[in-house]
């Protein structure tokens, strides 16, 4: 008897020890959790207002936009406010441009961890947006006062420079083809290496 009352008073306490450990171990994995949670918690933070600093910012930008638009139909002959207009109507204008640039960029960068494959879409973009930034300064340069030209002369090369951003979205759209097509020949060689590897 005296041997079953130590048995049953040992596996008591096996028991506990045991219980202790395993409180211990949740509550480590609880820690964890909050640790994480906390972490997730200030990258939402992060973002959010990130966002609407983005949207804040872009709101002042759109106002100064118009106001730049309208400023500038002030000083314009009529051919000129018409060649205005088909730059506007060609939806190529640069500042749309440079924010299609910048988001194709930003969408690339996030879609493949290839370091050959990121350069090559950095330098692409990048050298878009310094051939938009080159043709918005011409353009803001004809737009502006400090060149005298006759409105003809003025409408002419507005209408140049609206082809040249209609090539310059046409390129955006070339790269984003391309990026696709080296995107999945890229995926697809991966795929082939896993095959192989597994035989």
């Amino acid at each position: 008897m005296a041997l079953s009352g130590s048995r049953s008073f040992s596996q008591t306490w096996d028991e506990l020890f045991r219980q202790k450990e395993t409180q211990k171990e949740y509550l480590l994995l609880q820690i964890g959790e909050l640790r994480l949670q906390s972490g997730l918690l200030k990258d939402a933070n992060r973002i959010a207002s990130i966002g609407l600093n983005a949207i804040g910012s872009w709101r002042g930008l759109e106002k100064e936009l118009h106001e730049d638009f309208f400023n500038s139909h002030r000083r314009l002959g009529p051919g000129s406010q018409e060649a205005l207009k088909r730059l506007n109507l060609s939806g190529a204008t640069p500042e749309l441009l440079e924010i299609r640039i910048g988001k194709s960029s930003r969408y690339w960068m996030t879609q493949s961890t290839d370091p050959l494959f990121l350069h090559w879409t950095e330098k692409i973009h990048q050298g878009l947006l310094n051939q938009c930034s080159a043709l918005k300064e011409e353009l803001l340069l004809i737009l502006g006062n400090e060149l005298q030209l006759e409105d003809a002369e003025r409408a002419k090369r507005i209408d140049q420079l609206t082809d040249q951003f209609g090539g310059l979205h046409r390129d955006l759209s070339a790269v984003q083809q391309a990026s696709l097509i080296r995107l999945s020949h890229q995926k697809y060689l991966e795929y082939e290496l896993k095959l192989l590897n597994r035989f």
